[in-house]
């Protein structure tokens, strides 16, 4: 016999040459996807049939979580179906509903739908469920490789006057990279942890669109517990180069050594026009034994645009950095990166005041900025706040 061990049921008996029936498995798909505002998000699900004989098939879309102002519906075999249909599939033959998720709102928000495909002739618990989600003109994406930190991001987000939305970073590790664009989500804030943890770690599916979104002219801050100590110290577990070369290249940094558990007041820079005359307030990174052991850094000497924002107070540690802002003059991408757990600021206005300025220089609306290579160049309306990606050459 065979058993279903989700269920526990016997779901066929007989000889043991028999071909097992009513098995449906899904092919990879994206189940994820940032789109546009007003614009439509298709997901194309296939599912292989491994059964010896012809059965019926229901294939139906829950609709349940569709937010009011959105719309769903699926194609199979060209013909629409707004909720479900039955189907009759012979053995090795491929059930592909095509499932079409529809925004007709210019509104900042999260639509989900599940497609299910099931044996409707005997082995009616013989099933396959995905769920789909779409997320469309997001201004503030906060994705978590832990749940504990997303009040902190959107409590000073909501401060700086911006809506924001949570999720998990899983909701980028396996999507499509390409669907998530500048024009479908303005800026991603990521929080890592407050621990060294393998799961914490950013994956090379997780850079890989950290990367693709950051090419479409995408602003990205991230904050946590040894992310540059997981790459590079000797003690931690290594990941790939590819991890390594984000932190170089994009984040603008290089780990030099692990700090301590011990409360240290953070300095800003006062040459740094973004952040560094703005009279932050001061504060100081609450240590707590065995959770804040802050990456000290320096500048990558990568990247030309890089530049210290926050210091640690620590005069016996010359190479003091505690964060670092990026920009990129060719994909016109920005980042922003905090060596340390965001939540361990003491100050709740220094972090709303930090976010506040962080969105203002990604968009483009800090007057304040004053990059020598601009000046000398002429430009006037530079970054342009519309997007990311228009550009005034003057030579």
């Amino acid at each position: 016999f065979l058993q279903d061990d989700a269920i526990k049921k016997v779901i066929q008996a007989g000889m043991s040459q028999v071909n097992l029936v009513a098995k449906v498995t899904p092919q990879a798909f994206s189940s994820v996807d940032f789109a546009g505002k007003d614009s439509s998000s298709v997901f194309n699900t296939a599912f292989n049939v491994n059964a010896n004989t012809t059965y019926d098939y229901n294939v139906a879309l829950d609709k349940t979580f569709l937010p009011a102002g959105w719309s769903a519906y699926f194609t199979l075999n060209s013909t629409r179906y707004d909720d479900s249909t039955t189907i009759s599939v012979n053995s090795g033959n491929v059930i592909n509903p095509v499932v079409t998720v529809l925004n007709d709102k210019n509104v900042n928000q999260k639509a989900s739908v599940t497609i299910t495909v099931q044996n409707f002739s005997v082995y009616t618990q013989q099933r396959v469920t995905i769920p789909l989600t779409v997320y469309t003109y997001v201004e503030n994406l906060i994705l978590n490789k832990t749940t504990a930190s997303a009040p902190v991001y959107a409590s000073a987000i909501a401060g700086a006057s911006q809506t924001s939305m949570d999720a998990g970073i899983d909701d980028i590790k396996d999507a499509d990279t390409a669907s998530i664009s500048h024009a479908s989500v303005k800026h991603i804030f990521i929080h890592t942890g407050e621990q060294y943890r393998q799961s914490n770690i950013l994956t090379d599916n997780e850079v890989d669109a950290l990367i693709a979104y950051l090419k479409d002219s995408g602003n990205v801050f991230i904050s946590g517990q040894d992310i540059a100590y997981a790459g590079f110290d000797a003690k931690a577990i290594a990941p790939t180069a590819k991890y390594r070369s984000f932190i170089n290249s994009y984040l603008g940094a290089y780990y030099v050594n692990d700090g301590d558990y011990l409360d240290v007041n953070l300095l800003t820079n006062s040459t740094d026009g973004v952040y560094g005359d703005k009279g932050l307030p001061a504060t100081k990174m609450l240590g707590a034994q065995n959770v804040t052991l802050p990456d000290h850094l320096t500048v990558s000497s990568l990247e030309p645009n890089a530049l210290d924002v926050l210091r640690y107070d620590d005069k016996s540690e010359p190479n003091n950095v505690a964060a670092v802002r990026n920009h990129n003059a060719s994909h016109y991408w920005k980042t922003v990166y905090v060596a340390f757990s965001f939540p361990r600021i003491e100050d709740n206005t220094f972090k709303t005041d930090f976010i506040k300025y962080s969105i203002q220089w990604f968009d483009g609306l800090l007057l304040s900025v004053k990059d020598p290579k601009v000046l000398a160049a002429g430009i006037v309306a530079y970054p342009n706040p519309t997007h990311g990606a228009f550009v005034i050459k003057t030579k």
